[in-house]
């Protein structure tokens, strides 16, 4: 997904210039590294030498306790992403960022032992390019392997996005990135068309006039409100599949054996869901 002057405005280049001020629930926090640590087999914990992908460059499952001897290779379509949040430096064991499309990873059959992504279904433009992106990750994972995914999941009752506005005036939304991920579903019409991401900016933008004063009276950092900036213009689309439309999108390659709901805000529309590869 970098951005160049023949490819569509992405809005991963700007979030990897500001993924420091990106937060919970867009981006993992301490209570879903451990729901992530804790669904990894102990298998693969105690393994000399675990083979593992990281859909994306997530710093926060990249950096779990893996074991030395094993394996970790993150796969990331944005240079930019790779660039400059992949943490190179600090990982716990061998690892390797690779930039490629998940419909079609350099990564050998059934050579994967887990694989873990956050929100890595959300970002697919569209309920259509599910098919593939699974497809390829039963290529590549080992039957009985694991594939663990924090999932942005769309409630079965759809959101008025005025009542998002309404509950943020009330002062009942407690972040910047919460209140993106409310606008975005309230606005998704169906997984097939996704939500285009200009659209939460600009809904955001006639409600919300005045940041400085917004940020005063909401008790929220600035440089979290400016955030919404990434996706200012872009064409891009994310998707908000509901819990039946993962179970149908995974059946007959992955089972759910496990799904662990967060605590924090919105964490019942983010669930972690542990999958074993099937056959």
């Amino acid at each position: 997904m970098t951005v160049s002057t023949s490819k569509p405005l992405t809005p991963w280049s700007r979030h990897a210039r500001q993924w420091a001020h990106v937060g919970s629930p867009l981006r993992p926090g301490s209570e879903d590294g451990e729901i992530f640590w804790d669904l990894v087999a102990d298998d693969a914990k105690s393994a000399a030498a675990p083979r593992a992908v990281v859909l994306g460059v997530t710093p926060e499952l990249a950096l779990l306790p893996w074991p030395g001897g094993g394996q970790l290779t993150a796969v990331d379509q944005s240079q930019d992403m790779i660039d400059r949040v992949w943490p190179a430096d600090q990982l716990p064991c061998s690892g390797r960022a690779i930039c490629a499309s998940w419909k079609d990873m350099p990564l050998d059959d059934a050579s994967v032992d887990v694989a873990l992504g956050d929100g890595s279904m959300s970002v697919l433009p569209s309920g259509r390019d599910y098919h593939a992106v699974i497809k390829e990750f039963h290529r590549v994972i080992k039957p009985g392997g694991q594939l663990i995914l924090r999932c942005f999941v769309h409630p079965d009752e759809k959101e008025p996005v005025d009542n998002v506005f309404a509950a943020l005036d009330r002062g009942e939304i407690g972040s910047m990135h919460a209140l993106k991920w409310r606008i975005a579903m309230a606005l998704q019409k169906s997984l097939d068309t996704g939500v285009v991401v200009s659209d939460i900016r600009d809904h955001f933008m006639k409600h919300v006039t005045n940041r400085k004063a917004a940020a005063k009276k909401l008790g929220w950092p600035i440089e979290a409100i400016d955030t919404i900036d990434a996706y200012e213009n872009s064409p891009v689309s994310y998707t908000f599949p509901t819990m039946a439309e993962i179970a149908a999108a995974f059946t007959g390659k992955f089972k759910a054996a496990r799904i662990v709901h967060p605590t924090y805000e919105l964490g019942e529309r983010c669930p972690v869901i542990g999958f074993k590869c099937l056959p």
